[in-house]
């Protein structure tokens, strides 16, 4: 006799800088490789945790969202997983959902946020890129911003993958936010390719000091020609900071904020 096997949805957060990435890897300390280790010590059987996407190594993420199937069921199985891992993770929810939902290819919108800091600032360095920004052109980055929902193909603003089909992304948010002494960057689109968010963010501050035009932006953009800069944003600034499963587009107040 087969037994039931449920699916299960994970809400959760996690510091990047504990991490190499999201992803499982053979040598390395990574989210899933952690989640995944846990998990099987509680429920005493094998456990394939899938995550809404991949984060790289030092990327944060305050909302994210992965699933897996068991067939054992634990009481305060929420209370128990978190007693077990590490600090730097955290699950908000676990919760049972239909065997159709799929963390990573049911979402419909991903929003994330980068963080520029002007100042440096002994408590939040590892979560802030450092840049004297008063300088910059804020009109040149407002219009590099909007130019990005005008066109689809993110070729020139992510890092060369052979196994992508293609380069296409649905951007329908981008947007520089002043708060205090720190610039925040908002970008909602439906995927990401490999290194977008910090390749666009790099080039938009190398558009802001002036060391590309808008016509070397708007050709990478239109034309997928490589920007004479190619400046990626560290990590460390990263947030993934909305996961929404809804066709709906999320509005500002749905995705967390991070401060």
């Amino acid at each position: 006799m087969m037994m039931q096997v449920s699916r299960y949805k994970l809400t959760l957060s996690y510091d990047g800088q504990a991490f190499f990435g999201w992803q499982v890897q053979p040598e390395d300390r990574t989210v899933q490789g952690v989640l995944q280790e846990n998990l099987e010590k509680l429920l005493q059987e094998k456990i394939t945790l899938t995550g809404c996407g991949r984060t790289d190594r030092g990327v944060h993420a305050s909302h994210y969202v992965a699933h897996f199937d068991a067939q054992k069921e634990i009481d305060n199985l929420l209370y128990r997983l978190n007693k077990m891992l590490p600090d730097e993770v955290v699950v908000h929810e676990c919760t049972p959902v239909s065997e159709d939902f799929h963390a990573r290819y049911a979402a419909r919108w991903r929003t994330y946020k980068y963080y520029i800091s002007n100042k440096r600032n002994p408590f939040t360095y590892r979560y802030r890129w450092v840049q004297p920004f008063e300088q910059w052109n804020w009109t040149s980055m407002k219009e590099g911003s909007e130019m990005l929902l005008k066109y689809d193909d993110f070729q020139a603003m992510s890092k060369r993958d052979e196994s992508q089909e293609h380069y296409q992304c649905q951007v329908v948010q981008a947007q520089w936010d002043r708060q205090g002494d720190e610039l925040v960057f908002t970008i909602t689109a439906r995927r990401f390719l490999h290194n977008m968010v910090r390749r666009i963010v790099g080039g938009l501050a190398d558009l802001g000091q002036g060391k590309i035009s808008l016509t070397d932006w708007e050709s990478a953009l239109k034309d997928g020609k490589p920007l004479p800069k190619s400046l990626t944003a560290p990590p460390q600034g990263l947030f993934l900071v909305g996961i929404s499963y809804e066709e709906v587009l999320p509005t500002a107040s749905d995705s967390t904020n991070n401060g």
